[in-house]
């Protein structure tokens, strides 16, 4: 994918789900009618000017009224066993009002409750850029309408609450996606009419299809979109001199998998590496990413959401992901290391693991005593590396 961020303008509506504007973003269409899904649905299906109609049934589960060409596919078949959807062949737009809707493209994607900073950028923004293709848009096109939805279980929760008033996860999208009068924001909540809508001759996508994220094309060009739209991505990069202690930023956590003895590292590295904490958590999304450009060449902390802002850092930078005792996976190497040199340090100390074996017996939630030589080790040779990507 070329790295290119889409150019929009300023407007930004929020409007309930029965009122519409109108055309399409090219490079989201696909001639494949239904393809592997990113996350829910498991598979994502394109139905480009067809007629296609939706209800919501009383077990708050979407169903999809189209014809046999999408009913029989192979993807349309996986499509009918999620949990939030059925797909039922019958020509309902037929008895529907003429233009129920007068957008010409609908984007239907999940949100994941409850919500999580990490979960959110990866199963709905990252997706949402790919889908886009990272192009600019033509102040001709209109009529993109992005429609989330919550996903609670196994049903789709009309009276979540996320959409409303001063709602973080919204604000995020509006700030990267609806900086036009193009693109528009119909939230799938309690405004929702139970009557069917129809799609005549419109394209809908329902579920954000698969995206190849792990190239430095997709990640820089991801990188370069953010901070455009939140206006940071001509900021100067941060000044290294040889006769200053190198910056870093340190994520501090307030719940799960805090790091124990937190001062005894800051203190440690002192005499070559300024290491200033920051909690994420009380900081807006753009705070949060002017933190990282502003905070030096190198983020460090215990995995966790504020560990995905380490895409923003400058390219070549260094990244320290501590883990847990007995951590299962690593969620960030695949994002992080196109951009950046990608470290990680493993608590193999079970006396430094502080946590509830009842609750918690694989100490997935422990607290950490980071053993301060191993720190100061991996922290050394992520320094030496800093800008050689």
């Amino acid at each position: 994918m070329e790295a290119a961020s889409l150019v929009l303008v300023h407007i930004l509506i929020l409007i309930p789900f029965h009122v519409v504007l109108s055309s399409p973003p090219q490079s989201c269409l696909s001639s494949q009618v239904c393809m592997q899904g990113h996350y829910v649905p498991s598979v994502s299906c394109m139905w480009t000017k067809r007629n296609v109609s939706l209800q919501i049934d009383g077990q708050s589960r979407l169903t999809w009224f189209v014809d046999e060409r999408i009913f029989e596919s192979d993807m349309g078949v996986k499509l009918n066993r999620d949990k939030l959807f059925d797909l039922v062949v019958d020509n309902k737009t037929s008895s529907c009002r003429d233009n129920t809707l007068e957008g010409k493209t609908f984007i239907f994607f999940s949100i994941h409750y409850p919500v999580n900073y990490y979960h959110f950028f990866f199963d709905t923004i990252m997706p949402l850029y790919n889908v886009f293709g990272g192009s600019a848009l033509s102040d001709t096109q209109q009529g993109i309408i992005l429609v989330p939805f919550v996903e609670n279980g196994a049903k789709i929760d009309l009276q979540t609450q996320i959409f409303n008033g001063a709602s973080y996860w919204i604000d995020m999208l509006e700030l990267l996606f609806l900086k036009t009068e193009n693109v528009t924001l119909m939230p799938l909540d309690e405004n929702f009419n139970h009557d069917i809508l129809c799609f005549g001759n419109k394209n809908v996508l329902l579920g954000l299809p698969e995206m190849k994220y792990n190239t430095y094309a997709f990640m820089n060009g991801f990188r370069n979109f953010v901070l455009q739209q939140i206006n940071l991505l001509n900021v100067s990069k941060s000044s290294i001199l040889s006769h200053e202690p190198r910056k870093a930023t340190f994520v501090k956590r307030l719940g799960r998998r805090k790091i124990i003895n937190r001062k005894e590292l800051i203190e440690a590295v002192a005499p070559f590496l300024h290491m200033k904490s920051v909690v994420f958590d009380r900081l807006t999304f753009t705070q949060q990413i002017k933190y990282v450009k502003e905070g030096g060449n190198m983020i460090i902390g215990m995995q966790g959401a504020g560990m995905i802002n380490s895409i923003f850092l400058e390219k070549g930078s260094s990244v320290v992901c501590l883990f847990q005792y007995n951590a299962a996976s690593d969620s960030f190497r695949r994002m992080l290391k196109p951009l950046h040199n990608y470290y990680t340090w493993v608590n193999t100390h079970i006396k430094n693991s502080v946590t509830n074996l009842t609750l918690d017996p694989y100490h997935d939630q422990a607290d950490t005593i980071v053993n301060v030589s191993e720190f100061l080790d991996v922290i050394k040779i992520a320094l030496s590396t800093v800008n050689t990507v």
